[in-house]
């Protein structure tokens, strides 16, 4: 599963959108798909689910940007965080892009990190976590199933579906999937609050398993296994995680 942070573009001048693309790239993150016109947009917004929509105003001389803005945001479920990038500056469309309540209102030429920061402000914004991850390298916030973690200058999304566990080391926190790691700077009290509980459970003082993901419980050696990988289960867990992995295996 790829972790890059991915954009979708609508924007029917193509150099432009190559020069968008090659923008978001440089700064670490993935590009959905470029869309030229409504149709496109909608079909690659509801197939490859963006985390982040990135959208001029007119296209192909109609406010389509204000349309597809508006379509998106009528349903919760699937609204992902919108952002204009427009060469627009009259004070009209600009009062009408708002009432669509973008995350941000960007004009051209735009610059690359004045970009970078902005999708990273509207995660933040999406999580209502603002302010969440420019706080270090190992900053992070969980919005939609997902987290988005700071590694080094770059925002790396991590799904709650390839998370096999998590390791409290002291002031951070360590996601493992089956093939990388990731920290955060977390505390295990707010991490909590944010795990679904019929899908993770806490075993340990310092250990939360995904119970869909594990290999083996072994209740005589007071462990759990992921591939090669064993945590131990402590007593005060043991009954809960007993139970609840009858019911997930």
């Amino acid at each position: 599963m790829k972790n890059k942070v991915d954009v979708l573009l609508l924007e029917d001048d193509l150099d432009q959108a190559k020069a968008i693309e090659e923008s978001l790239l440089k700064s670490g993150f993935g590009v959905a798909g470029i869309a030229t016109n409504l149709k496109q947009a909608y079909g690659l917004y509801y197939s490859v689910k963006p985390d982040v929509v990135l959208v001029d105003i007119y296209i192909q001389n109609r406010p389509d940007g204000i349309v597809f803005a508006e379509t998106i945001n009528s349903n919760e479920e699937t609204r992902k965080p919108l952002l204009f990038l427009t060469n627009i500056m009259d004070q009209q469309t600009f009062n009408e892009a708002m009432k669509t309540n973008p995350y941000s209102y960007l004009l051209k030429p735009f610059h690359e990190l004045e970009l970078k920061y902005a999708i990273q402000l509207a995660i933040e914004k999406f999580a209502n976590d603002l302010g969440s991850l420019s706080l270090g390298a190992y900053s992070a916030t969980y919005a939609n199933k997902f987290f988005f973690v700071k590694t080094g200058n770059n925002l790396k999304r991590v799904s709650l579906l390839e998370i096999e566990y998590f390791a409290v080391t002291g002031r951070y926190i360590d996601i493992f999937t089956k093939k990388k790691k990731f920290t955060i700077q977390w505390s295990i009290k707010k991490l909590l609050t944010v795990l679904p509980k019929n899908r993770f459970l806490r075993i340990h003082r310092n250990y939360i398993v995904n119970v869909n993901l594990i290999d083996e419980v072994n209740t005589l050696d007071n462990e759990v296994r992921f591939g090669e990988q064993f945590l131990p289960i402590s007593r005060r867990f043991k009954a809960a995680l007993s139970n609840n992995f009858i019911i997930f295996k």
